[in-house]
């Protein structure tokens, strides 16, 4: 059936016409072994950061970084690799960063992998 062809008043409408969504917070995370290296793609060319204290999941990536410089903005685009060799290098963009004052954690960093639905 066409969605042209829908009626004007269909129950709960909006939810057929809205992309696939998913929360990604009631998401389950594992941990996972290793670090990964983040390299900034566009604007911020070559920049790059290792992550560590890897956490997953579906289609989200969350580490913490432990370096001083400058990490590219939210929004940017990144390349990932993995010091396991079992994980496949993807690109993400980066969706959430948060620097801890007075905490020796570093900076907590969030990546959501491309082509992921929208939280």
């Amino acid at each position: 059936m066409l969605l042209e062809a829908l009626p004007t008043f269909v129950p709960r409408q909006f939810q057929c016409l809205s992309p696939f969504r998913f929360e990604r917070r009631e998401t389950p995370r594992w941990k996972l072994e290793g670090s990964a290296s983040v390299i900034a793609l566009g604007a911020e060319l070559g920049e790059t950061f290792e992550l560590t204290t890897l956490e997953g999941a579906p289609w989200w990536l969350q580490g913490m970084c432990h370096q001083p410089q400058p990490l590219p903005p939210i929004g940017a685009e990144v390349s990932v690799g993995f010091s396991n060799p079992e994980f496949r290098h993807s690109r993400a963009t980066v969706e959430r960063i948060e620097t801890r004052e007075h905490c020796e954690q570093g900076t907590r960093v969030a990546l959501r992998f491309i082509d992921a639905p929208v939280a």
